[in-house]
């Protein structure tokens, strides 16, 4: 079994949260639910068996993306699965308010899939690009439920096919969601 290490323990679904959180943390479970809340195409399985659909527990925050790709097997999670990472954080110097700065929370959504590396477009390429627009009509210019500080949140390519997952029989895409947050200025 192909699995990717995870950064919640097995079976539990969700990132638990409170408003102490960071805004960076918060964001980065509020991308957890609602990628948990779409519909998503079943992924064909490159061997010939049963089609797989995306179950909840394979909707992961971690602290990296595709690391560990066949991990223990008591910390890991059947693919397909979705990993959702932080990145470097933006404090654009000329945005905010009069008491409030901008900063720009980025949050990596990497898609993995089983593959047998091969070249034709004819297995899963069509379940990633339906998974990738999902996921980006539900973030673009979108606030998120739960993190008030965002103001609003943009999607960007990433990585189309991962090729270092692709030669390791494995579909990876990422897409990097974007959201600008607006923050008290200074310490409080």
């Amino acid at each position: 079994m192909i699995a990717i290490g995870l950064w919640n323990p097995p079976g539990v679904v969700g990132t638990a949260v409170s408003p102490d959180d960071s805004v960076h943390y918060r964001c980065l479970a509020a991308v957890q639910t609602r990628i948990a809340s779409i519909s998503f195409p079943v992924v064909h399985d490159p061997g010939g068996g049963d089609d797989v659909s995306l179950a909840a527990q394979s909707i992961v925050v971690k602290k990296l993306p595709m690391t560990r790709i066949f991990s223990r097997a008591d910390q890991a999670v059947a693919l397909p699965c979705i990993i959702i990472t932080p990145q470097r954080v933006a404090a654009p110097s000329n945005e905010g308010v009069t008491d409030r700065d901008d900063y720009y929370r980025p949050c990596l959504v990497t898609m993995v899939m089983k593959d047998n590396a091969e070249a034709t477009l004819e297995l899963n390429l069509d379940v990633m690009s339906l998974w990738q627009e999902k996921i980006s009509h539900a973030f673009q210019n979108q606030r998120l439920t739960g993190v008030p500080e965002v103001i609003i949140g943009t999607v960007e390519p990433a990585e189309t096919v991962i090729p270092i997952a692709w030669g390791q029989n494995v579909l990876a895409s990422a897409l990097l969601l974007k959201f600008r947050c607006r923050e008290p200025r200074g310490l409080t």
